[in-house]
């Protein structure tokens, strides 16, 4: 009992530590994916997106806590693989509780309490004053007199036709504008010296500075997650109660698989193998899944069995890895005496 209480507890404390760094990387991550200027965004903008993102931070704030407590259990003391998955069940039932007792108040529609709802993405965000911007083959120059241009200097090397706008107007009125549409991610630019007398600029094509996220394995393992996303989205016609099961349900299979892994390469509690285990373990699994989803649910008419619940048959077989590996352990563990 007194094992069960102190782990929940530390799982909890782990969670209140990595909630910022967590919530701050998916964020900047995901804002990175629609070609923002993060140098330039603002910490307004980035707390406005944040919200996007506050419940999947806490989920996995939440499964990184529980590696954490598994990695410093002693395995001297704590043999029983089944017993260090109770401390994770009774915390994710408390952590699920408390989301669905919250989702329909404004603490968690507007956690942040910020005067106004939407992100200020001004064409200030993109373009520096007095600056020459490269902006795919086009270079642009803005005078800024606060938020207002008072001058663009543009450029494009496809068109070979300088041009001087003034009088602009940073919005959607007068005869020269510039703003940025955020339905269709452009930057819009619109003047009767223009060819076309508009200009329609991706953010794409402005310059990003490097971060860690543009790493090739950040992006492979983005990849992975999203086609999982994506895979859990075409279960839309799941409604109130079945939603919430298959997400428990691949919740406790994600338990079920990297506590006995990570409980495996622990050597002893808090040892290095067991921090390099937690992050080896993150890494693998999303491949796993992806993989083990698109090889399951070519089966997926054999479940009729399993009548309305049939979309669980990926989960149990997941399930069934977990246990497999739990015995696996249980057994190469007794070996060794």
């Amino acid at each position: 009992m007194k094992f069960l209480v102190k782990s929940v507890i530390n799982i909890f404390i782990f969670m209140l530590i990595l909630i910022i760094p967590v919530t701050l990387f998916v964020t900047f991550f995901a804002l990175g994916n629609i070609d923002l200027p993060l140098w330039n965004i603002g910490i307004r903008n980035v707390l406005i997106y944040t919200r996007k993102f506050l419940v999947p931070s806490i989920l996995t704030s939440y499964l990184f806590a529980t590696l954490l407590v598994v990695a410093r259990v002693d395995k001297m003391r704590v043999r029983s693989i089944f017993l260090l998955h109770l401390p994770a069940v009774i915390a994710a039932c408390i952590i699920g509780t408390g989301l669905l007792m919250l989702q329909n108040r404004p603490v968690m529609q507007d956690p942040f309490k910020l005067a106004g709802e939407d992100m200020d993405l001004g064409p200030h965000r993109f373009l520096t004053s007095d600056v020459f911007t490269q902006a795919g083959s086009r270079q642009i120059q803005v005078k800024w007199q606060g938020r207002e241009a008072v001058g663009i200097y543009y450029y494009d090397s496809e068109v070979s036709r300088p041009v001087t706008i003034t009088n602009i107007k940073t919005g959607k009125n007068g005869r020269n504008q510039l703003y940025v549409d955020e339905q269709e991610r452009v930057v819009v630019l619109k003047s009767g010296k223009l060819p076309g007398n508009t200009v329609r600029i991706p953010y794409s094509d402005f310059p990003r500075r490097k971060n860690t996220t543009d790493l090739q394995i950040f992006r492979g393992y983005e990849k992975q997650i999203r086609e999982i996303y994506r895979w859990l989205m075409e279960r839309g016609s799941l409604t109130g109660v079945h939603l919430y099961i298959l997400f428990g349900a691949l919740l406790l299979t994600f338990l079920m698989i990297s506590i006995p892994l990570v409980y495996a390469m622990n050597d002893t509690g808090w040892g290095f193998s067991g921090i390099i285990g937690i992050f080896l373990v993150l890494a693998i699994l999303p491949f796993f899944y992806n993989f083990m989803i698109k090889a399951v649910t070519r089966f997926i008419t054999l479940t009729s069995f399993l009548g309305t619940y049939a979309y669980l048959f990926p989960a149990i077989v997941f399930g069934l890895c977990g246990l497999l590996l739990d015995v696996i352990i249980k057994s190469r563990s007794r070996a060794s005496g």
